[in-house]
C-alpha cells in the first residue's frame, strides 16, 4: 500500500504544539505504507451469511517510521460479521 503526504501526517503527524519532550514533532511524508494479507471465509445458513476475517498487517520500512506515534512493526486483527438476508429467492 501507498499513502500520500496528507493522509500519513493525518495519522503519525505531531504538529509542533502538541510536541513535548517525550514526543517530538513530526511532519508526514508521501510513500510506502505496508501491505496486508486478508483471510476472508463465508458460510450461508439460509437467510443468514456469516463471515469470519483475520488480517495481518506488515508496516516495516514504512514512510512514518521516524514517527513517534509509530509503535509496532506489524499486528493482526479478525473479526465476525453476520449478514441477514431478506427479499431473497434463493
Amino acid at each position: 500500500m501507498w499513502g500520500s503526504k496528507d493522509f500519513h501526517d493525518h495519522f503519525y503527524g505531531v504538529a509542533p504544539q502538541y510536541a513535548t519532550a517525550a514526543r517530538g514533532s513530526y511532519q508526514g511524508r508521501a510513500g510506502y505504507s505496508g501491505s496486508q494479507l486478508t483471510l476472508i471465509l463465508n458460510r450461508r445458513y439460509k437467510d443468514v451469511v456469516m463471515v469470519p476475517f483475520i488480517r495481518h498487517d506488515f508496516l516495516g520500512d514504512v514512510a512514518f517510521d521516524d514517527s513517534p506515534l509509530f509503535k509496532k512493526k506489524s499486528y493482526t486483527v479478525g473479526g465476525l460479521a453476520f449478514f441477514w438476508l431478506f427479499g431473497n429467492s434463493l
